[in-house]
Formats: C-alpha cells, structure tokens, sequence
C-alpha cells in the first residue's frame, strides 16, 4: 500500500506540488487576456463620434450652403457711396457729376486709370477729364517726363480747396516726381503731399510729370 511505503508516499507529495504550481501559472492573466481600460474606449468612441458628425456636415453644407452670387459693376458705371469725403463717383472721363451738398461734404470722383479730385461743398456739378501730353495749353520742361494730367472744371467755381490725387507712378518713375498747375499763361509747381496728391485754391489742368 501506498501508506505503507515512504518512497512511494514522497513522490506523490511531489507531483501533488508539481499540480498545483502548474494551476497557479495558468491562473495568472496573460497581458492579452486583460480587462480593456473602459476610459480609452470611451474616448476612441467620442472621437469617432466627432469625426462622423463632421463629416455629415460637410455633406449638408456642400448640397444646400449656396454663396451669394457676386455680381460684378459694369465697367465705368457711375455709383453713389456714403464715404469720410461725402459722395464718392467711380465714372468714365469728362462726365459731369451733381454733388449732394445738403447731406455731405463734397465729392470725389475716379476716374478708371485711377486719377482722382475731391471737390468741397458748396458747389454744383464738377467734372475731370483725362488730358494726353497733345491736350496741354503749355510746353512741359523738356527735363520733365509725362506721366498723366487731368482737368478739373467746377460749377459754380471753386470756394475753398480741391485735391487732386493721380495714380501711384511706376518704380522706375519715382525720380523727380513733380505735379503741375496750368495758372492760365504759364506751369506752376505745386506743393505735393503723399506720393502723387496736391491741394489747390482753384480748378483747372493738373499733370503729373517725373524726371
């Protein structure tokens, strides 16, 4: 019998040992066997939710977000705007314009190669006109290089100021840049501010010239 026997009692106590080692390994969890962390699934759940929602979306903005339709000015149309200056005329060479004196200070008009004049109320109509290097009453001096002149007529005349602003000038035309008043018999220099303005007591013809 087994009770009887020593050597045949050891070995059983032995492989009874050996049992239950061997149970306590397989009841460790393995690394895979693990719970997952319910916060991390929580937030991939979120995130997946977020980027579904964003792209559903998109999808209804692009079939039904429509952007107005932009509708560009005929070239040369006169327009009418409430501006610093009063009414402000983006209209075609030689057209006169009735300014509004009883709800602003006076007009600007430009005219499409960017020249300008700012006319102060009180006046009635006013009206520039782009002039070519032919047109002028006066002989230029011959150091002077022409860039661009205009004509300013106001009805009735000219009470106070008006500005007259030409295009800003070419990078290669920056040298000598000089603007000029048609005093009735001869050119008269003009004290200029910013790059290409000048302020002046009367109407008439302007240029501006380089050397």
């Amino acid at each position: 019998m087994v009770q009887d026997d020593p050597e045949k009692l050891s070995a059983l106590a032995k492989a009874v040992d050996s049992n239950e080692g061997k149970k306590n390994i397989d009841a460790k969890p393995s690394a895979a066997g693990k719970k997952p962390n319910k916060t991390a699934i929580i937030l991939i759940g979120s995130t997946v939710g977020l980027i579904l929602l964003c792209i559903v979306l998109t999808v209804i903005g692009n079939n039904t977000g429509k952007p107005a339709p932009v509708t560009p000015l005929p070239p040369f149309q006169a327009t009418m705007l409430a501006g610093a200056y009063g009414q402000i005329v983006h209209t075609a060479s030689g057209q006169p314009q009735t300014l509004d004196c009883g709800r602003n200070a006076g007009l600007t008009i430009y005219l499409p190669d960017g020249d300008s004049a700012f006319v102060r109320c009180p006046a009635d109509t006013a009206t520039l006109t782009s002039l070519g290097i032919d047109q002028l009453p006066g002989a230029l001096d011959p150091e002077l290089i022409f860039i661009s002149a205009v004509e300013l007529n106001v009805s009735p005349s000219v009470s106070g100021t008006v500005r007259v602003e030409f295009a800003p000038p070419d990078v290669n035309q920056l040298n000598g840049l000089t603007i000029l008043h048609w005093s009735g018999t001869q050119w008269e220099q003009q004290t200029m501010e910013r790059l290409s303005a000048t302020e002046a007591s009367t109407a008439g013809i302007f240029v501006f010239a380089h050397r």
